[in-house]
């Protein structure tokens, strides 16, 4: 904050059972610079429509792609295995990008959760993001059945690094 306030957040509007994002919302607020997008992302029909644009603007969408959050979901629910790669394709920026996330090792990490012990996952992407644009970036997936990712850390060339750490769980009940 003393240098450059970030106050980013993402939505993603996920369908469970499908496993794909029907939705986005971007409200992006990093020092003067505000921008908001709202996505909409119709799979049946491979279209993403970004309706805060002006005019709307319509885009394609390859079947079954994820959003910058939806992807993390989406890869809970597979099998990690370590040295085991998943691929999916995200779209962001208007773009059907190919990302590759693999199970590197176990570790135990500090949390303010306390201690916890994960699996760290490092993606390759050719995308750019808010975590992606040329950083080194690091993902810890507890290593339990919830798969919850705990820790999201991106170390960027000439501009630091950041972290962002889950720092409590809410259990809903249905």
């Amino acid at each position: 904050d003393v240098i450059y306030k970030v106050r980013d957040q993402i939505v993603s509007y996920f369908d469970c059972q499908l496993l794909i994002p029907w939705k986005t919302e971007k409200y992006l607020r990093e020092g003067r610079y505000r921008r908001n997008e709202i996505v909409e992302l119709e799979q049946n029909k491979g279209k993403a429509t970004y309706l805060t644009s002006n005019p709307v603007e319509i885009v394609d969408l390859k079947p079954g792609a994820q959003d910058i959050l939806s992807c993390f979901y989406y890869y809970r629910t597979k099998d990690i295995e370590l040295e085991k790669s998943q691929h999916m394709v995200v779209f962001s920026d208007r773009k059907n990008w190919n990302l590759e996330l693999k199970a590197k090792r176990k570790s135990k990490i500090n949390t303010y959760l306390g201690k916890i012990d994960s699996i760290l996952v490092k993606p390759e992407a050719e995308f750019r993001g808010i975590f992606f644009r040329k950083a080194k970036i690091q993902l810890y997936f507890k290593d339990d059945g919830s798969k919850i990712p705990v820790v999201i850390a991106a170390k960027r060339p000439f501009f630091g690094s950041i972290t962002a750490t889950l720092i409590r769980v809410k259990s809903f009940s249905s």
